[in-house]
């Protein structure tokens, strides 16, 4: 199995911050005995992330993304994934229980743009956070699988 592992952000590619998110995914790769092919950083433009992403679907098994679950307008990770698979965001009603539920834990107000949150490509498994906002998937099409995962290290 040929894996790879995309860290989207702007911040990592500006240096604000550091791409540990790959080298904590590479590790327990490892374990497994799943060889890593390519580690790449890539910035919010939609089309950018699209480009990468067709390009590791041609390439990868398994592609890993960290980054971009965000409620913010640049955070665009599903969007961008549906329109490389083809796919639909539809709206999860679990994700949308977990969102309420901690945002009402640290006593915050749901905003629109936190909504963009509980949309995930169709056919998705979701993997309920328990520590923040956005949720993580799974989704298996065309004998690829792919994780996204948020970009906040503890959330992984």
């Amino acid at each position: 199995m040929k894996a790879e592992i995309i860290s989207i952000g702007s911040e990592i590619l500006r240096g604000q911050i550091s791409d540990t998110n790959s080298n904590f995914i590479v590790k327990k790769l490892v374990e497994l005995s799943i060889d890593v092919e390519h580690i790449s950083a890539v910035s919010d433009n939609p089309e950018s992330l699209l480009s990468t992403l067709k390009q590791a679907l041609q390439r990868s098994d398994l592609i890993i993304t960290t980054g971009g679950l965000g409620p913010t307008e640049d955070d665009i990770t599903y969007q961008t994934i549906t329109r490389a698979l083809n796919l639909k965001l539809i709206k999860y009603p679990e994700a949308e229980k977990n969102l309420k539920r901690i945002l009402k834990k640290i006593n915050k107000r749901i905003f629109p743009s936190n909504l963009k949150q509980v949309y995930l490509p169709e056919g998705a498994k979701i993997i309920i956070n328990q520590y923040g906002t956005a949720p993580a998937m799974i989704l298996e099409k065309d004998n690829k699988i792919i994780c996204s995962f948020p970009g906040v290290p503890p959330e992984i």
